[in-house]
């Protein structure tokens, strides 16, 4: 398929890209419908479209060469040549006219479309707004159906960090638990733990999950996102959750969340461990 812009004030240029079948399917029956050698679709460009923005009305320029819009446009003197440009107007669902089906010719044609050709091309184009809405309702689904996947992965992560939590017995197995759990289910880089010191430094990580294939330590990465998440014991804050990812990604409010889920698991876990440790001295 190849996608240009609209004819502008300043300088038309087409933009080739790959093609797609579909689309290609409707340019070639508009050109067959409208006797031209080419039709294209193309796409707007709000701040220099020219023609209408609204409705179905047709943009027809029968000879550039008398158009100032195509004034000094190697698209005259090169390929593709153009003497006769026809567009009709394909929409969004909320009326905004996203562009245009549009024939051209080598040579200008006077009288334009017939009335047939006209409705011809302007039935095609609506057939690519439908194309266009059905491809915006797939990729709607698409999203929709990988945020819950994405949330039940979640949420059997936090059953499952819940029933190991309460088997270990040690501050840095549990730590190192969470850490993995964290990175592969928001597959992540590298999640560690760093508690504080005694000034309330953060010390290098006690437990340091990372992903097979990604470097330890991803510090000097300017791209990388980083995330800090308190941990808390007795309301004092003892360390923290460490996240590392080297694509630049965003921390979604589904995702800060779960990372707080999981640190009221850690942190009653480690309740449970100064408990058991103080009932253990006074036994």
């Amino acid at each position: 398929m190849k996608l240009v812009p609209p004819v502008t004030e300043s300088e038309p240029k087409f933009i080739e890209t790959g093609s797609e079948q579909a689309f290609d399917d409707l340019a070639l029956l508009a050109a067959s419908v409208c006797g031209t050698p080419k039709a294209l679709v193309s796409f707007v460009d709000k701040e220099s479209a020219v023609g209408p923005q609204s409705g179905d009305e047709l943009f027809v320029v029968t000879d550039t060469q008398r158009d100032n819009r195509f004034a000094q446009s190697p698209l005259l003197t090169n390929a593709p040549f153009i003497r006769f440009y026809a567009g009709a107007p394909f929409h969004a669902v909320t009326g905004e006219v996203l562009g245009s089906l549009c024939v051209i010719d080598t040579e200008p044609r006077p009288a334009g479309l017939t009335e047939l050709q006209a409705n011809g091309l302007r039935n095609l184009a609506r057939q690519v707004s439908i194309l266009l809405d059905m491809r915006r309702a797939i990729a709607e689904r698409d999203v929709l159906a990988t945020a819950q996947r994405e949330a039940e992965a979640r949420h059997l992560a936090l059953l499952q960090l819940g029933d190991r939590l309460r088997e270990i017995t040690t501050m840095a197995e549990m730590t190192l638990v969470a850490t993995r759990s964290v990175g592969e289910v928001l597959q992540l880089s590298r999640v560690g733990f760093s508690p504080l010191d005694g000034g309330g430094f953060y010390q290098s990580g006690t437990a340091r999950w990372v992903a097979e294939g990604s470097a330890a330590d991803g510090h000097e990465r300017q791209d990388a996102a980083v995330l800090h998440m308190p941990v808390r014991e007795r309301g004092r804050v003892v360390g923290a959750l460490v996240l590392h990812d080297d694509r630049p990604r965003g921390w979604s409010p589904e995702v800060i969340a779960f990372l707080g889920h999981v640190i009221d698991r850690v942190e009653s876990g480690l309740a449970r461990l100064k408990a058991d440790a103080e009932q253990h001295v006074l036994n």
